[in-house]
């Protein structure tokens, strides 16, 4: 029993370290690549990436969730019929890839080689996140975090190393060769412990895969409105430029979400456990990552929103300037996207998944609708408020079936206190201008002062957080052994 719970522990520690490095490479991702490339091959790269992670998701096709869903299981009843599910997941993919290559010759004519290169390599992508699934399922957890790490660490050294070497059709060889790197060593890594023996699935594969379709179906819409907004921008006629901005504003947004999810999940442990065995747990778990989610979220928007020149200018680099304001109109839908994540977990413990799907059925719509809007009034600098207003509207929808099922104690003061506090706190480190590097860093260690004082003076954080934070500081540095 002992050595069962500290393998479980030992196994979230990995799971935490891997969504830690994702965390820092997307950043180093965001730091490097559009000052290296600059933003016309900024604008090449973010086109293309984002073809690559659309068609990634369709090919997708619930296959994770299949994996993760019945090998588990299947481990305990029928090992042998595992690589028969697997096979059937990886097999399904081909068809959905021929028909998109198809596609791909008809509305991609003229780039159709760059459509193709990437088209495979989403391929391939979609195949190593299922072999990524298998090693969760058989509690692989260190090998399980490390292999997004490696794929993202892979893509950032070989876009920049190739594009140095190819120009920019070094930058399709950078995104197809880190999904390659990654299946092999998914493979290598599989084959110890696959079962060697093959007999059929107990019940038709279709009962299989309808698990899942509603998710699978959800995370094709999310990843869709975000990463079509370059392609978007290239179907409207805009230079290579202006792609660039709006690939950085999609970089940030990715990154800053990324970054508030992970601090959202590291609130709930065990919420379908607590959800089942203890309420008060569960509604705790809720409270709380409800609480510090916008303690770091307002901050983070309102602070880069306020600073976005001197961000731009000493961080992503000088050349992006002329971008500012449509890179800093991605910040306002970090909040939105944010929140919906929140309650996308509440609904799945739930099971609502309908709920989820229509969730960003009309996020898609109502993003669509206010882009077209934006680009045939000629008013393109404005287009990335769309994805704040469709992430806003299908929020509340999200909201209202939410709160009918938990309301998460003290919502809306939880908003109220670090809004305000953040609020001003962007209001006072505006009015500072960063001339340099260094000065930059004084207004942001400024404006993190200011808002802690001011989320103090509100009450939004007290002793009782004071004492949280030590307990967990003190209670992460004992090891398993000494407990």
């Amino acid at each position: 029993m002992l050595e069962r719970k500290h393998k479980i522990i030992k196994g979230a520690l990995f799971l935490f370290l891997g969504k830690l490095g994702n965390l820092v490479f997307s950043s180093l991702q965001l730091l490097l690549i559009p000052r290296i490339l600059g933003p016309s091959s900024m604008g090449f790269y973010s086109y293309w990436i984002s073809m690559y992670f659309i068609i990634g998701r369709i090919l997708g096709l619930g296959g994770q969730q299949m994996a993760m869903k019945y090998i588990p299981e299947l481990r305990i009843k029928n090992k042998t019929s595992i690589p028969s599910l697997v096979f059937k997941a990886a097999s399904i993919k081909i068809p959905i890839f021929l028909v998109i290559i198809a596609g791909g010759f008809v509305f991609w004519a003229q780039d159709y080689p760059y459509f193709l290169i990437t088209a495979t390599a989403a391929l391939l992508f979609s195949l190593n996140l299922l072999g990524e699934s298998v090693l969760y399922s058989f509690n692989r957890m260190e090998l399980y975090a490390l292999i997004p790490i490696i794929r993202l660490a892979s893509r950032i050294a070989l876009v920049i190393i190739l594009f140095h070497f190819l120009n920019q059709p070094g930058i399709l060889g950078g995104i197809f060769g880190a999904p390659v790197l990654a299946l092999i060593l998914s493979v290598l890594l599989i084959i110890p412990i696959f079962p060697r023996k093959k007999t059929p699935l107990e019940k038709p594969f279709h009962q299989y895969f309808s698990f899942g379709f509603w998710v699978y179906l959800s995370v094709v819409l999310q990843g869709l409105i975000l990463w079509s907004i370059p392609i978007l921008a290239e179907f409207f006629g805009q230079s290579m430029e202006t792609i660039g901005y709006f690939g950085v504003g999609v970089q940030i947004c990715f990154s800053a979400t990324l970054l508030i999810f992970f601090i959202n999940q590291s609130m709930l442990p065990s919420l379908v456990e607590f959800q089942i065995k203890d309420q008060s747990k569960f509604r705790d778990s809720l409270r709380f990552s409800w609480k510090y989610t916008n303690i770091f979220l307002f901050p983070l928007v309102i602070g880069g929103y306020a600073l976005a020149q001197p961000l731009i200018k000493f961080i992503i680099g000088k050349e992006y300037l002329a971008g500012t304001l449509i890179i800093k109109l991605f910040f306002p839908a970090i909040i939105f996207l944010s929140w919906i994540r929140f309650h996308t977990q509440i609904l799945f413990v739930f099971e609502k998944k309908t709920t989820i799907f229509f969730t960003h059925v009309i996020n898609l719509v109502v993003f669509l609708g206010i882009w077209f809007f934006f680009t045939k009034t000629g008013q393109v600098e404005l287009a990335p408020l769309s994805l704040t207003l469709g992430a806003g509207v299908s929020y509340f929808y999200m909201l209202f079936h939410s709160l009918k099922l938990e309301m998460v104690k003290k919502y809306i003061s939880y908003i109220f206190k670090p809004l305000t506090a953040a609020s001003l706190m962007g209001l006072v480190v505006h009015v500072f201008k960063a001339h340099s590097f260094v000065k930059l860093l004084g207004v942001v260690i400024l404006g993190a002062l200011i808002y802690g004082l001011l989320l103090f003076a509100f009450k939004g954080l007290g002793k009782y957080d004071i004492k949280l934070f030590k307990e967990f500081v003190s209670g992460s540095k004992k090891s398993p052994k000494n407990k």
